[in-house]
């Protein structure tokens, strides 16, 4: 990875985590609700989550991107949005409702991670041609 492309990949983590830590802050100021409303916001905030962080890194990468080149973008993806995704389930302290919460941001991440695999293979594929 290049110099410049060092700084750029530091800065979105750097973004995101702070986006996090906001949201999280947010997420436990809000009073505790039943669970089926606690599960929405939690779901929710995942995906508003992934789904900011995935627009930043595909705002950001090259579009001549070859698929080696992806596969550090995607594991930064995957790493920030699973330490959001624990940070969202760890709000919860009672256990059945820590499981509960857990299960639907699980949901969430799969989802995000399906976006971003098939972005990727857009965009590494405009490149083979």
């Amino acid at each position: 990875m290049a110099a410049q492309e060092a700084v750029v990949c530091a800065k979105l983590v750097n973004d995101a985590r702070e986006r996090a830590r906001l949201e999280i802050s947010r997420l436990e100021a809000l009073p505790r609700d039943p669970l089926d409303v606690a599960l929405e916001t939690a779901s929710a905030a995942v995906e508003q989550y992934c789904d900011h962080v995935l627009a930043e890194m595909m705002a950001s990468v090259p579009s001549d991107l070859t698929t080696e080149a992806a596969s550090p973008v995607k594991k930064c993806y995957t790493d920030l949005v699973l330490e959001f995704g624990r940070s969202v389930r760890d709000i919860e302290t009672a256990s059945g409702r820590r499981h509960a919460v857990a299960q639907a941001v699980q949901q969430k991440i799969l989802e995000a991670e399906q976006r971003l695999r098939l972005l990727f293979c857009e965009v590494t594929a405009n490149v083979h041609r």
